[in-house]
Formats: C-alpha cells, sequence, structure tokens
C-alpha cells in the first residue's frame, strides 16, 4: 500500500515543474578529499556544475539552486539554510570519498534507506547513474541519518560519493578527475542529472556528444585468456598501456563493450601503437545493430591518434560490441588491444539505410594537460563554422574561428594568458552539431 501511495506521488510530480538545490561538498578552506593530482571540493564543484548544466535542458525542472557556484567556504548550516528557505523539491549533495589509496567503488546516502521512502528512491537512481558513469563497484545505498546536510533539510535530501578519488590501485583516479579521463566529471554530472530526473517522473537529457572511451582499464574491456595478453607501453598509448597478443595460435580476440545510455548512430574510432612488429592486416569486427561488419586496420602505421572504422547503428544498453582478433593477420606479429571511443552521430532510421551527414569528423586539442594548444578539425562544406573555449562555468573566454563555410582541415592555436590554471572547454560548431573538448590548462 505505501509502494502504490509513494508510485502516485512520483506520477503526481512529473505532472508538474520541480526544483532541485545541488550542493557541491567543501570548499574554501575545506578542501575534503585529496589525490596526487587534485582536490575533492574542485572535483565536487565542477561534476555540480556540470549536472546544472544538464538539468538546465530538462523542461519540467524549474529551478537549479547551488549551495555555492567557487572556491567558497561555505558551513553546513548555511548550506542547509539556503536549501530550505528556497523551498527546493529536492537536495543532492556532490562527494568523492577517499580510504586507503586501495578501495574503490560508489555509494550513496539517505535518511532513510528503505525501499519506498523517496530519500531511497532518489539515492538508488543517482547511484545506478554513477555506477554506469564509472563502472566500479558497488558499495549500495546506505543510512545517511548521521549526516548533517540530510537531516536538516526539509526535503528529501541524498549525499552521493561518486568515487575514492585517492585510489592508486590499477590507475591513479584523481588523475582521472585531472584530466577529465573518459569524460569521468561529465558521465557523473550526467548521472546525477538522470537520477532526479526518473525520480521525478520527468525525461532525462540525452548524454553526449562528447561520446566516451573505452581502454584495456575500463570495465567494459575483456580479452578470451588473460595469460595470452600481455601489457605493453611502447609507443604512445591510451591511458598508462595497452595490451598485445602474439599472432601465432589464430584464436585470441579482445573485445570493447559499451554501455551506451541511448541507441542511435556512433561513429567508433580506435586507438593503437603502431611499430615494425604490429600486424599490417588486424582484423576489428564492429557486432551492431544491423549485423556485424569486419574491417581491416594496418597496426604498422598511424598510431597515437583516433582512426576511424566508421557509422554504425547500435541499440542502448550493452547489446553491441567491437572485437579485435589475431585470426587472419599475418603470422609471427602482435595486434595491440588499447581503446575504442564511441561517439554519438546523427540519429536516423535504424535499417542500414545511407545517411548523411554535416559533421565535424575530427576534433583534437594537444598537448593535454598543457600551457599552450593547438587546436585540429575536420569539417564539412558549406555550413556556419566556429572554434570558442569556454571555462568551467560556461563564460566564452576566447573564440579561436568563425566563418560561414570553408572545409578540410584546419588548425588553431589557442596561447592562454592571464588565465587561472583549471579546466577549460573547446567547442567546435558546423551547422547543426557541435563537439567538444575538455583541457586542462596548467599553472
Amino acid at each position: 500500500m505505501r509502494n502504490s501511495a509513494f508510485l502516485l506521488l512520483l506520477l503526481s510530480l512529473g505532472a508538474r515543474a520541480w526544483t532541485v538545490c545541488l550542493d557541491p561538498g567543501h570548499g574554501g578552506n575545506d578542501s575534503g578529499a585529496g589525490g596526487t593530482y587534485c582536490l575533492e571540493k574542485d572535483v565536487n564543484l565542477e561534476v555540480a556544475f556540470l549536472a546544472r548544466s544538464y538539468l538546465e535542458t530538462v523542461p519540467d525542472c524549474e529551478w537549479v539552486g547551488m549551495t555555492r557556484t567557487g572556491d567558497n567556504t561555505v558551513s553546513l548550516a548555511n548550506r542547509v539554510s539556503y536549501a530550505n528557505q528556497n523551498g527546493f523539491d529536492r537536495f543532492m549533495s556532490v562527494h568523492e570519498n577517499a580510504f586507503n589509496t586501495q578501495t574503490q567503488g560508489t555509494e550513496t546516502f539517505c535518511e532513510i534507506p528503505v525501499p519506498g521512502t523517496q530519500g531511497y528512491d532518489l539515492a538508488s537512481k543517482a547511484l545506478d547513474g554513477i555506477l554506469w558513469a564509472h563502472g566500479y563497484t558497488d558499495r549500495g545505498v546506505k543510512d545517511g541519518s548521521w549526516i548533517y546536510v540530510i537531516i536538516n533539510t526539509s526535503m528529501p535530501a541524498i549525499l552521493g560519493e561518486g568515487s575514492f578519488i585517492d585510489y592508486e590501485g590499477a590507475w591513479n583516479e584523481s588523475y582521472r578527475y585531472f584530466t577529465n579521463w573518459n569524460d569521468h566529471k561529465g558521465r557523473q554530472g550526467w548521472a546525477y542529472a538522470q537520477g532526479i530526473c526518473l525520480h521525478m517522473g520527468s525525461t532525462p537529457p540525452p548524454y553526449g556528444p562528447q561520446g566516451f572511451i573505452i581502454d584495456n582499464l575500463s570495465p567494459g574491456f575483456s580479452v578470451n585468456q588473460g595469460s595470452q595478453w600481455n601489457n605493453g607501453s611502447y609507443g604512445d598509448p591510451w591511458g598508462a598501456d595497452y595490451r598485445w597478443s602474439a599472432t601465432s595460435n589464430g584464436t585470441d580476440w579482445a573485445r570493447w563493450t559499451p554501455d551506451l545510455p541511448q541507441a542511435g548512430w556512433h561513429d567508433v574510432y580506435v586507438w593503437y601503437t603502431d611499430g615494425t612488429n604490429r600486424a599490417p592486416d588486424a582484423v576489428y569486427t564492429v557486432h551492431h545493430q544491423n549485423g556485424e561488419t569486419q574491417l581491416t586496420v594496418d597496426q604498422t602505421q598511424a598510431g597515437g591518434q583516433w582512426n576511424q572504422l566508421g557509422s554504425f547503428s547500435f541499440a542502448a544498453g550493452t547489446g553491441g560490441w567491437i572485437t579485435l582478433t589475431e585470426e587472419g593477420a599475418t603470422p609471427g606479429k602482435v595486434v595491440v588491444a588499447d581503446a575504442v571511443r564511441f561517439e554519438p552521430g546523427v540519429t536516423g532510421i535504424d535499417d542500414g539505410s545511407e545517411i548523411t551527414t554535416q559533421q565535424a569528423r575530427v576534433l583534437t586539442v594537444s598537448p593535454n594537460p598543457g600551457r599552450a594548444f593547438t587546436v585540429s578539425v575536420e569539417w564539412p562544406e558549406g555550413c556556419p563554422q566556429s572554434v570558442s573555449v569556454y571555462d568551467i562555468t560556461g563564460r566564452l573566454v576566447e573564440t579561436l574561428f568563425r566563418a560561414d563555410g570553408s572545409s578540410g582541415g584546419q588548425v588553431f592555436h589557442w596561447n592562454p594568458s592571464g588565465l587561472p590554471a583549471g579546466v577549460y572547454t573547446v567547442t567546435v560548431l558546423a551547422g547543426s552539431d557541435h563537439f567538444t573538448q575538455r583541457v586542462m590548462l596548467l599553472p
């Protein structure tokens, strides 16, 4: 009976506009947890900003408030007072965890962690989203009846611990935040936005269009037998290293399986390191909604960059994947399994029909992180184009280029002067399509 009443409440909430207060934890003289490369207070703020940017596109979301919008010291009492005085419908506190550098996982807190309560529903939906974002250990919805901002707010409230920022086991978690590896903060921000939208009965905003990456350290990567795949770091791998297998028995395979938030067309790119001992005919197979497509890639050249396999239609979830196999490759060589990128493309009828697109096909920024940057873009002909740089708050910093219809490759240089170190976004507009790349400006 209680669950039925709760469902009716959610349905009624979905029929009207709603508001939410985002609470980026810590700030100012309270840095929170820390890793080698960044502090929790800075990560919390950017994740909250990104969640807000997604939520501001949701028609049902009337207002997104924030307890702080800069590196400010805000007391717990003032955070609660701000939320209560403005009468928000929900309160979400954004945090990252820390323990012993070897523990990793995601957890959320609410006042009464019992299914059927409003706080639990919001906490569980946010948890599901963050688990999708990072793929770390599910530490569950936990009892937050001891947390000040949860028990003193007058509306249902949760606190999320996205990951352990001090983790240094298989990778350095703070480096992933520092470089925004695989849109690390953006995926978490979208997870919070999706969680409250599902909780309030609203349609979540689409994730993207920046796409995401699975490399050999990601949860979506697998091989047929671990002993057959060695670790290597020669050349310019994506991330710390890659896996490789000798083309000896013809049976070894590596697989990248994305968990796509929505169905549609995706541009698929692969990253490997080249070398004279690489297979000139490594075989990638794209398993997509319309069947399988097999492609041969020469890994003796064009390594250390994204190489496009093509555009393919995928269903939502984990029903599609990319496989690299040594079968059919030249004997006595090696195949390199490093990373695959899935970038949302144009929407259309998923029937295998040919479709046209006006998209900037390539956007690269290097070095990243750095103090000065080279921006390379390839775009179609005959559409308005621009290249701009924005800061973390969405403020326009500089426009590098604007034109009505150039084509082919273009290279631009951004030499920041007088700007503070931090995260910036390079945005390319090409007709109705846009692509973004986050960059870290070093001190």
